[in-house]
């Protein structure tokens, strides 16, 4: 049954919606980044304004409070003031009226100077209000307004039933008798210092020590009822701008202490109003990404239609092959990279049925190798019954030294033709050079003793077969030449992590460089060489000592 053709099977489909989602995931993102970037370099443009507009009121402020505090201090430290307060005005001579008179212009000068100044009291401990001016203060309401004051650290401002004060202590010598000067403040010259387009739509709150309002910017949007549950918990406003709510509303806000004052400002600017240019973008942006996708799913339509045109002959031409044409080539395009790949086609077609050709070939030459190994494994099997045989005559014959040396000959064969493992343990290759020895002692007539001495646990280590046969054999054709007897011992051990067998023989030595010797001419020792090399590479290394007349010791480390 044809299995049904799904939407994504098509190169066609597939080209289309990988361009349009290319495309539109980059219009998209692109857009994005703009409008986070505009609406980051806004935020960014509204926290710097903020501070410096904010600096700028408190510097004024703070310019405000250093002039009322000179003129309270002139006046709390100017001798006439001292010395008239304590009398009592209503028993006062004439030269004591005098020094009234003259205090009042003394306060009349700094008001006229000074226009934010209001007026200028100076209340006693006892109610007694000298030089008020106007309006005239009765004694109850500035004993009330004297004792108030005393609550709040002298030289700050602060305000009592929503007037601003800033007062100083008088110091005088009478007894336990205690005066403040006073200064009440005029709110709209206060006020004065936010009448400027700067501050539209940003709210200015200007705080006492005790979260009362001193002043603020004359417009807010924000409600100061609301702004009220912000600003009396201080830990939710910090000196560096940051994201609040206030009645679902966000606004970003901050505030500064004005040093000495006793005063705090704080901040608020809406983000729907900061980011109502932002939103402007946003729209626009939306209408180009709508835009954007639109063209690109006409592009890529049409794109894939073309790209896919010579791909739909070479697929006409792939089922015929697939059908069992193999003869069957696809037709070049013109197109380049789909000419390209119809060639490659082609080319492995031809391939193909060379590899079919070859692979023929190759059963036939296998099939012939594993008769010829069926019958090597036959020759093997004779030799070992052979040599068993001559061993049992040699035995009945009393030939005990020829039956040793056919046992040590049927074991080298074995060694050599009987297994297909190129690997063995030290423990077998000390075996194998043992026999070896026995043939060379009963072929020479010979008496030439193997010691062994190996370190425990180190007879499991695997060799390549046959590695030390070839030592030993040199040992005794070339160390012993011309004598009947010796010792050839060998020692396995280990040493700073590798494994270490010397082959060590008595035997003549020799002093010529070991290089040039037939010690090491013959492909023996070359080869066992070549295959230590191949099972252990760069950490094998191999050592010859030799001395005349005192034996060689031949050194393999692994």
């Amino acid at each position: 049954m044809k299995e049904r053709a799904h939407f994504y099977d098509s190169i066609q489909n597939k080209i289309f919606i990988c361009i349009t989602s290319v495309v539109s995931i980059l219009v998209i993102l692109t857009t994005l980044l703009i409008y986070a970037n505009s609406s980051n370099v806004i935020k960014q443009s509204a926290m710097t304004f903020m501070s410096t507009t904010l600096h700028t009121v408190n510097r004024q402020i703070q310019d405000l409070h250093t002039r009322t505090v000179n003129i309270l201090l002139k006046i709390a430290i100017n001798s006439t003031v001292r010395t008239t307060i304590p009398l009592n005005p209503d028993l006062a001579s004439y030269e004591e009226f005098e020094q009234y008179r003259e205090i009042d212009n003394l306060i009349r000068n700094y008001i006229a100077e000074e226009s934010y100044i209001e007026r200028i009291v100076i209340i006693r401990s006892d109610g007694r209000v000298f030089f008020s001016g106007s309006p005239i203060m009765m004694r109850d309401e500035a004993l009330e307004l004297y004792n108030t004051c005393l609550k709040y650290e002298g030289d700050t401002f602060f305000t009592v039933n929503g007037n601003m004060y800033c007062y100083r202590p008088i110091y005088t010598i009478d007894d336990g008798q205690g005066a403040i000067v006073l200064a009440d403040l005029n709110e709209e010259s206060i006020d004065s210092i936010f009448q400027r387009s700067s501050f539209t739509n940003m709210d200015i709150f200007i705080m006492t020590q005790d979260g009362r309002l001193f002043s603020q910017t004359p417009s807010n949007i924000i409600d100061i009822g609301n702004a009220n549950k912000v600003l009396s918990t201080p830990q939710h406003i910090n000196s560096d701008p940051q994201e609040i709510r206030i009645e679902k509303e966000k606004y970003l806000s901050t505030k500064e202490t004005i040093p000495g004052t006793g005063l705090t400002s704080v901040c608020f600017v809406s983000y729907l109003n900061l980011f109502s240019d932002s939103f402007k973008i946003l729209y626009i942006a939306i209408a180009l990404i709508i835009l954007s996708i639109g063209i690109s799913i006409l592009i890529s339509y049409f794109l894939s239609r073309l790209i896919t045109k010579d791909l739909r002959s070479l697929r006409i031409s792939m089922l015929k092959i697939s059908q069992g044409k193999i003869k069957e080539r696809t037709k070049i395009p013109k197109a380049a990279e789909i000419k390209d790949l119809a060639v490659i086609f082609n080319n492995m077609m031809d391939k193909m049925d060379d590899l079919i050709k070859e692979t023929a070939r190759k059963e036939i030459d296998k099939q012939k190798l594993e008769q010829d190994y069926l019958t090597m494994q036959i020759q093997p099997h004779f030799i070992y019954n052979t040599l068993n045989l001559i061993k049992i005559m040699a035995i009945k014959n009393n030939e005990n030294e020829m039956a040793d040396a056919v046992t040590a000959l049927v074991e080298l064969l074995r060694a050599v033709t009987g297994k297909t493992e190129r690997y063995t343990s030290l423990e077998n290759e000390v075996n194998y050079a043992r026999q070896y020895i026995c043939l060379h002692d009963f072929r020479n007539e010979c008496s030439i003793r193997l010691d062994v001495d190996m370190e425990k646990g180190i007879e499991e280590t695997r060799v390549p077969t046959l590695v030390l046969q070839p030592l030993v054999e040199n040992a005794c054709l070339h160390g012993f030449e011309g004598c009947k007897c010796g010792i050839i011992s060998i020692r396995a051990f280990r040493k700073d992590g590798k494994v270490n067998i010397q082959v060590k023989d008595d035997g003549c030595g020799f002093e010529t460089d070991a290089s040039k010797s037939g010690r090491l001419y013959g492909i023996g020792i070359s080869n066992v060489i070549e295959r230590m090399k191949l099972l252990y590479g760069q950490s094998f290394t191999f050592n010859i000592q030799s001395s005349k007349n005192k034996g060689t010791v031949v050194e393999l480390i692994f």
